[in-house]
């Protein structure tokens, strides 16, 4: 058995892997993180260790055609989604003009002389179909919307109803929103 890593210690190893990983030591979830560096350093298993190797925002991440695809994490995660999109695709913020949440999960586009995808969520792809579906998919989704256009959608309200939200940005800066509902019948 090695001995207990001090919190403190934990605390500066989150900053060495913030500094090696250019991540941005503003993110909110790095200083959730170093709050709760008592709690992680008495855990026994995992071990610290596992909690600073969820800051490589390299972790889950492939690349499909161009496109950044962040695989659905069954795991959890220490970076959210909208950082994880922020961090590979450095003017997001600048250049997003739609998100179009749909079966396949949260499509990220921007627009430099025409639109493209830049990066893909796939643990918010949304399924009106998917039996016993507790919503967290279309929570992450509705999350990743707010984070990015400030736009508040309840996700309660979209579970087993909704099968696509596409959010554009019009040419003043504001994001408009349009729903695919199924129509729910009964038998």
């Amino acid at each position: 058995m090695t001995p207990r890593m001090p919190a403190s210690k934990f605390r500066e190893l989150v900053d060495v892997m913030v500094e090696i990983y250019l991540l941005d030591p503003d993110l909110p979830e790095i200083a959730e993180l170093k709050d709760q560096a008592e709690e992680i350093v008495s855990l026994q298993a995992p071990r610290p260790h596992y909690f600073l190797a969820k800051l490589d925002p390299n972790r889950d991440i492939s690349d499909f055609e161009g496109i950044k695809v962040l695989e659905e994490r069954m795991f959890g995660h220490v970076l959210h989604s909208w950082s994880l999109a922020k961090h590979h695709c450095r003017r997001l913020d600048e250049d997003l003009v739609r998100i179009c949440v749909d079966g396949q999960g949260a499509h990220l586009f921007v627009s430099h002389m025409r639109e493209h995808e830049v990066f893909l969520v796939r643990g918010a792809a949304i399924n009106p179909m998917r039996l016993a579906d507790p919503g967290n998919r279309y929570e992450v989704a509705c999350e990743l919307i707010r984070q990015f256009t400030g736009v508040e959608i309840d996700w309660r309200e979209q579970v087993g109803t909704t099968r696509t939200i596409n959010v554009t940005r019009s040419l003043d800066g504001t994001w408009g929103v349009e729903f695919d509902r199924i129509k729910i019948t009964s038998s």
